[in-house]
């Protein structure tokens, strides 16, 4: 079984019950590590500097470029699809791996939260306890939260956007997220550095709203890549790296 560690110089992993230690910081430009949260199929590190994220396949780390950026993480708790991260200014929610987040500190009263349990096993009755620095432990029930969330995602009108890929530079595999305004049909496209066509991702008609994509490529080399969003009137290019 792996277990990670973060520090004050970064990450370790121990694959061997803590008898030997193996530093992996590829990527990661803040290194003093607060938590260290997984999913499926990322790894968290919250640090001075916001919320850093990887891969599972690849240990390269992607600094998540979003409204915690630069935001001091005192705690990441992963639990289903959320991701729960404890700051100075209270608690924050992501439901799409950390691309955006949502202040959840109604009655909260902003307190500095340095820590999270969920009991008894992250099931929607569950509860999820936070501890704070000088106000004790508050609680919430996590169906309260799916249901907040739900009411947070309609309050926001939607606009076309193409987020930054991650982990970023990545292998072998990484998430590609986009939001378009309205329904109609979309084309998501990768094109290598001499602009020739690499893949069609998505190429269909989708509803409004946020999607996610996994790019997994398999027969191309390493390099700097694009990816190309069409929808509507709208267009958007990013540059991305795969590393092998």
């Amino acid at each position: 079984m792996n277990v990670l560690a973060g520090t004050n110089n970064g990450i370790f992993l121990t694959s061997d019950n803590g008898s030997n230690w193996v530093q992996f910081n590829n990527g990661l430009t803040d290194t003093t590590v607060t938590s260290v949260a997984v999913s499926d199929k990322y790894i968290y590190a919250g640090t001075s500097e916001g919320v850093f994220a990887t891969n599972k396949n690849n240990f390269v780390w992607s600094q998540i470029n979003n409204s915690l950026a630069n935001v001091y993480i005192n705690s990441l708790e992963v639990v289903d699809t959320m991701i729960f991260a404890g700051t100075p200014n209270g608690v924050f929610l992501s439901t799409n791996n950390a691309s955006s987040w949502n202040e959840i500190n109604d009655g909260f009263n902003n307190n500095a939260v340095f820590a999270f349990v969920v009991s008894p096993d992250g099931a929607n009755d569950s509860i999820i306890f936070a501890g704070t620095h000088s106000s004790g432990v508050w609680k919430r029930p996590l169906s309260s939260i799916y249901t907040s969330v739900k009411t947070i995602s309609g309050k926001f009108p939607v606009l076309f956007n193409l987020e930054q890929n991650y982990p970023n530079p990545f292998n072998p595999s990484t998430i590609i997220s986009y939001s378009i305004p309205k329904a109609g049909n979309v084309r998501l496209t990768i094109f290598n550095s001499l602009g020739q066509k690499v893949a069609d991702l998505v190429d269909k008609y989708q509803q409004a709203g946020k999607h996610n994509v996994e790019f997994d490529p398999k027969n191309i080399s390493s390099g700097i890549y694009y990816y190309s969003l069409a929808a509507g009137n709208h267009e958007k290019t990013r540059k991305m790296i795969l590393l092998k």
